[in-house]
């Protein structure tokens, strides 16, 4: 995977972002609002699941509507009716994946986002259930019944077996149009942003198609 870095996006105070948690896949992403902005400096006021978090602890950043993603230390926490963070060395970059090879696959899916609730501030966590249709290594394609909205931040449950699901945190880079089939639901694209747990699952997988592939 090759990254670009970039600048800082516009950022104001009292703009929602998208963050995700990087080092642990215990937490799901949600929405958090900017505070202040002060140089290289972010403050986030965030809820209250991400307490457990503190200093050098990674986030990933997403801003709607913008290809840029950041990558942020925290560098100081306060809990109290909520969580707040002041936020450092944040590198801002669009990921420029080398295409891989595709490999058909139907396996269950599970993921958790953040979207804006119907009142302003508001934030609803959801989850969806889909089935892929094909996977690769630096992303995977799957249906489900609601569509996602492009630049949306998931974390992803593939259950490639029963045993330990691949975990990874993702971005909706497409909705592939005119796709809904007679069962209802959307084909979505997601690349994958960071690999959270149970890689080798993924791995077997698709060394099973290229060794399927040579013997051919």
């Amino acid at each position: 995977m090759m990254h670009s870095e970039l600048d800082q996006p516009k950022l104001t105070p009292g703009m929602t972002i998208q963050v995700s948690p990087v080092g642990t896949d215990s937490l799901d992403p949600s929405l958090g609002t900017i505070e202040e902005v002060k140089g290289d400096n972010l403050k986030l006021k965030l809820d209250l699941s991400f307490a457990m978090l503190g200093p050098k602890d990674l986030l990933l950043l997403q801003v709607d509507d913008d290809d840029r993603v950041g990558w942020a230390r925290i560098v100081r926490a306060d809990i109290g009716d909520d969580v707040q963070v002041v936020l450092g060395s944040i590198r801002w970059e669009t990921n420029m994946q080398q295409r891989s090879a595709r490999y058909p696959s139907r396996h269950r899916i599970v993921l958790t986002y953040s979207e804006h609730g119907l009142n302003p501030g508001d934030k609803e966590t959801k989850r969806s259930l889909g089935e892929t249709i094909n996977v690769s290594e630096t992303g995977v394609r799957f249906r489900v019944r609601t569509p996602l909205r492009v630049h949306t931040i998931v974390k992803m449950e593939l259950f490639i077996d029963e045993v330990e699901p691949f975990v990874a945190l993702g971005r909706v880079v497409r909705i592939v149009e005119g796709a809904e089939g007679k069962s209802g639901g959307f084909e979505v694209g997601v690349e994958f942003l960071r690999k959270l747990g149970g890689e080798e699952s993924l791995y077997d997988l698709l060394k099973t198609f290229e060794s399927e592939e040579e013997a051919a």
